[in-house]
């Protein structure tokens, strides 16, 4: 905008608009973080002067090319080269331009099982396939607005595949023969 009040303006709009987004139920029934996010790089102007994708959510992909419900979070990190090279829709330096500000990532509401011990490990797949694979040029991926303990998905038709984490717990034994 031409001056600040003008600016600050059109920024508690544009807040104002996010929040009430986020708020609405899921219109699909699966989750897919990677391919909104190159969606988004792909509608974004080459005009544009300070280009940026939010991302608000967990993270936790149940479909595309990181599907966390079937392979799980230590697998696909282990795989994570051969995933993103061998993908048609990924686009070396698509957001070369681009800053991503990711909030709550890892984050999870119920049903799904926390997954704190798995943070790291989900920040670390995400910065490479930003960074490495579709060149965003700025990545803050720790961006917290505080999920509630108790809190609960959006209400929807929908649900998306959990993703289970395996941990060993006091008690868990292994036979060796």
């Amino acid at each position: 905008a031409k001056n600040v009040n003008a600016s600050n303006n059109n920024l508690k709009k544009l807040s104002k608009t996010i929040n009430e987004a986020i708020k609405e139920p899921a219109q699909d029934y699966y989750s897919d973080y990677v391919g909104g996010i190159i969606e988004a790089g792909k509608i974004i102007s080459s005009d544009s002067k300070n280009p940026a994708i939010v991302v608000v959510g967990s993270g936790l992909n149940d479909y595309g090319l990181l599907n966390f419900s079937e392979y799980g979070i230590l697998e696909i990190n282990n795989k994570i080269e051969s995933i993103m090279s061998g993908s048609r829709i990924v686009k070396k330096d698509l957001l070369s331009n681009v800053s991503v500000f990711w909030y709550n990532l890892g984050d999870v509401a119920k049903p799904q099982q926390n997954i704190n011990n798995y943070t790291n490990d989900l920040r670390e797949i995400y910065e490479s396939i930003l960074i490495n694979y579709l060149g965003a040029r700025k990545v803050d991926l720790a961006k917290k607005e505080g999920v509630e303990h108790d809190a609960k998905s959006v209400n929807s038709e929908f649900s998306v595949g959990q993703v289970y984490v395996e941990e060993l717990k006091p008690g868990d034994a292994i036979d060796i023969n």
